[in-house]
């Protein structure tokens, strides 16, 4: 009886690279040549790579010192055998890492955060709001005078967005439900998941660009907003926050003087507190770890939150989609007061799943969202500074 060190190189100069056969084992346990022809039977079933041999942890299994009974007792031992078969398969040979990765995308904003929603019941086709307006002045009175008189009026404007639906599905095959079923196992709802994405996807694009197609104007691109260039710091040659050119307080500046002409514009009406300033990440992320000054550890967003009471701004968000979005490409700067009587957000209460169709070998699962838009109805009480 040759070894089965012996053994398996013979059987690896035969397969030169296929580096598919372990060894084959009679019910005796005993290794034992076997024809060509059984070899190429073998080559189909199991695999064999020398050099995970040589390195791995098992190499004293392979001792050419040991019996072929010490080797298969040592193998069983390892959990690397199958006793009915007296084969290792690759799989034995391979660690699944738990860990669950996925491809990164965008991040998906988390719109409910940085704007006031409102849901609507499904089904309707236009979002109204009315204007109200009251003209009219009182006018000295004269003497003898008792018929011209000015009046008084109230009237209303109204605005409408209109609702689209958008429409996102799924779909197995019969062959994906067998398996399942034979497998005990539930069906993956990867597949779900991937619809709900999708639709946060579109959701957030339309919600802060608008749709051109269908006229919708978004928080970004919203009519009427006051779009102010940040201006240029001490030096006189850069405006952007990072450039290192413009100082802590005059990056401070910026943010709070896009608060006052919110006040100013509103007449106090809006603005004394409760703003909200949305950055790009990169923006948020500078004035949060920056210092405000040197032998201080109070960064500039530390600053202005600690002043909140005369400036009005109340919290920072982070808005993806502002990065390379201002005139010129620059990063955009938004505050706004978080109110629905300024801007909101109009979305369908839930997502409306069709019943399941069959199609051919596959059954589908289609589904529906609508959208009404963003609705911005005091667009002087939001303030867009952009080059910073």
């Amino acid at each position: 009886m040759e070894s089965t060190i012996d053994f398996l190189q013979e059987t690896l100069d035969y397969i030169q690279n296929d580096r598919r056969l372990m060894r084959i084992v009679n019910p005796d346990g005993k290794l034992t040549p076997y024809r060509m022809d059984q070899l190429g039977e073998a080559l189909r079933r199991v695999e064999y790579d020398k050099a995970e041999i040589e390195n791995s942890a098992f190499k004293g299994q392979y001792n050419k010192d040991l019996s072929d009974d010490q080797i298969i007792e040592n193998m069983e031992k390892a959990g690397r055998f199958d006793a009915n078969e007296g084969l290792v398969f690759a799989r034995q040979l391979e660690e699944i890492d738990p860990t669950r990765y996925e491809v990164v995308h965008k991040p998906l904003t988390k719109w409910k955060e940085v704007l006031p929603v409102k849901t609507f019941t499904p089904g309707i086709d236009r979002i109204t709001y009315r204007l109200m307006d009251q003209t009219g002045e009182a006018v000295l009175s004269s003497p003898g005078n008792i018929t011209d008189v000015p009046m008084a009026d109230a009237n209303a404007s109204e605005f409408s967005n209109g609702v689209f639906a958008w429409v996102l599905g799924y779909m197995y095959t019969a062959q994906e439900l067998r398996r399942a079923a034979v497998a005990g196992v539930p069906l993956p709802s990867e597949k779900i998941i991937a619809v709900e994405r999708g639709y946060a996807k579109r959701l957030q694009a339309t919600m802060f660009n608008g749709d051109t197609r269908i006229g919708l104007k978004g928080f970004i691109n919203a009519t009427g907003v006051t779009n102010t260039q940040a201006p240029l710091g001490a030096s006189g040659t850069d405006r952007t926050w990072p450039g290192l050119e413009k100082t802590n307080d005059e990056i401070a500046k910026d943010i709070t003087d896009g608060a006052s002409r919110i006040r100013v514009k509103t007449f106090g009406e809006f603005g004394e507190s409760n703003l909200t300033v949305a950055l790009s990440q990169s923006r948020f992320d500078f004035i949060a770890t920056t210092r405000m000054a040197s032998g201080t550890d109070t960064t500039i967003m530390q600053f202005i939150l600690a002043n909140s009471a005369s400036n009005g701004i109340s919290r920072f968000v982070v808005v993806h989609d502002l990065s390379d979005t201002g005139t010129g490409d620059s990063h955009l700067m938004i505050i706004y007061p978080m109110e629905n009587r300024v801007l909101e957000a109009n979305v369908a209460e839930q997502i409306l799943w069709m019943p399941m169709e069959n199609r051919g070998t596959a059954f589908i699962f289609s589904s529906e969202m609508e959208f009404g838009g963003v609705t911005v109805r005091y667009a002087i009480a939001m303030d867009q500074t952009y080059g910073i």
